[in-house]
């Protein structure tokens, strides 16, 4: 079954009025349900990240899943991210941003590489590029709280497939150590 979403433009007019009324946004893809706007921001696009405790949500192993800004710091300082002060382009870094309403996480964006523009993942719907990160600032997403970058030289995807492996290492030993239980 196919999910009907509202055009690009219908969710900018209804959930970001600062972008609707810039304008300063480019649709880059289609909707995509199976990844969200973390995953998109350290370029998974196959998981839903959130730290929840059940599937379909995909949190790195070992970390907190509690959902507060401190758990998100922490799983971005495990992909290779230091806090930064500021949300503005620096050659050979990788920048991250990261929203909270209060002291709830609720979204995350890229900054594009070479361009300086921002990538955001819009809920399950679209991905869009937009030039300013507050732009996204509103109701449900709140205001951007932490900005974080890394090294260009640290490679998002090879970060995300060694997390992946590191889970298939501890899925396998899960499946493969013998249950300790009574006959």
């Amino acid at each position: 079954m196919t999910l009907a979403y509202p055009s690009l433009a219908t969710i900018v007019k209804r959930a970001f009025p600062l972008l609707d009324r810039t304008g300063l946004y480019v649709h880059r893809s289609p909707c995509e349900p199976t990844y969200n706007c973390i995953a998109f921001a350290v370029g998974d696009s196959e998981h839903w990240w959130w730290p929840g405790s059940s599937a379909p949500d995909w949190w790195p192993p070992d970390l907190r899943r509690d959902g507060s800004i401190a758990v998100f710091e922490e799983m971005f300082a495990f992909l290779g991210y230091a806090p930064c002060s500021d949300e503005n382009y620096e050659n050979g870094f990788e920048k991250v941003a990261l929203f909270a309403d209060g002291n709830k996480p609720t979204h995350a964006a890229r900054q594009e590489i070479g361009s300086g523009h921002w990538l955001s993942k819009l809920g399950k719907a679209y991905d869009i590029s937009h030039h300013n990160l507050r732009d996204l600032e509103c109701r449900d997403y709140g205001r951007v709280v932490r900005a974080f970058r890394r090294d260009t030289s640290q490679l998002r995807s090879t970060s995300v497939q060694l997390l992946y492996a590191y889970q298939d290492r501890m899925e396998l030993a899960l499946v493969s150590t013998p249950h300790q239980g009574s006959a």
